[in-house]
């Protein structure tokens, strides 16, 4: 189940339409905002939107041990397990090079790509982004803070049990966060 809030489609919406020029280095994005508003699931949102459309993505998150080629081969989508940090996964996304694909990459600096687009999500840790968004002239998209509407919504399917003044607590407590 991924909840697939209203801001999603725009943000892709951007980086998908942005011109590209043949004689340019590919765009790339960070992606950020507040912690627990749902950038991780605009990753996978948009890591589903390419995949609909026969588009290959290389997957990386912080703190997982795998990295991920996922790509269509025929009529047939495969995903192909890398250790994240091997020399095989850094040469296959220096390397990669195939129409329409994405680098995208969770709350870690990304690799050195030279043909693919990338997005770079991660919450704003300058320790994290600084360097890489100012080296390749990422454009900065910004995720704003779920509505109330989205979090009810939400906590149908995670929380159903929690009551209206537990909700409003949690909300007075933590704001417009999902966590």
């Amino acid at each position: 189940l991924l909840f697939v809030r209203d801001c999603y489609p725009p943000l892709l919406r951007r980086m998908l339409d942005s011109p590209r020029s043949s004689q340019a280095r590919p765009a790339s994005y960070f992606l950020t905002g507040t912690p627990g508003i749902g950038k991780t699931a605009f990753g996978l949102y948009f890591v589903c939107v390419l995949l609909a459309q026969k588009r290959s993505v290389l997957y990386q998150r912080a703190k997982m041990e795998s990295s991920w080629l996922l790509c269509w081969e025929g009529d047939q989508a495969k995903a192909y397990e890398y250790i994240s940090g091997s020399t095989e996964w850094r040469r296959l996304v220096n390397n990669f090079l195939d129409e329409g694909a994405w680098y995208i990459v969770d709350s870690i600096e990304p690799i050195s790509c030279k043909y693919l687009p990338v997005l770079m999500i991660s919450s704003p840790d300058p320790d994290i982004s600084k360097d890489w968004v100012k080296q390749y002239s990422a454009r900065e998209l910004w995720m704003p803070m779920p509505s109330v509407e989205d979090l009810k919504v939400l906590k149908e399917f995670v929380s159903p049990g929690l009551t209206k003044a537990d909700f409003d607590t949690r909300q007075d407590w933590a704001g417009a966060s999902a966590r």
